[in-house]
């Protein structure tokens, strides 16, 4: 989950670096490769927190429950958001 956030918001700024200035070819494919760790990392987030929840005998705080939701959706908001602009 740390990682999933740490990934989408150094991508981020990576992003508005290179928004802001005319940046380098590898800050563009640093900026790609964050934002795709993070999709990545933020699905397997998703797709383990019903398993986590089915499987495990004590069940997590709902607090963390929702926390790794979010965390595991702000990636794939981020790629459709690019995604969408021209």
């Amino acid at each position: 989950m740390l990682a999933t956030l740490a990934a989408e918001v150094v991508g981020i700024i990576v992003r508005l670096i290179i928004l802001t200035e005319s940046a380098a070819i590898p800050l563009r494919i640093l900026s790609g490769t964050l934002f795709i760790v993070a999709f990545v990392s933020g699905l397997v987030t998703l797709l383990l927190t019903p398993l986590v929840l089915k499987l495990r005998q004590v069940v997590p705080p709902r607090p963390i429950v929702a926390a790794a939701c979010i965390v595991g959706l702000i990636p794939i908001v981020t790629m459709v958001l690019i995604a969408s602009q021209p």
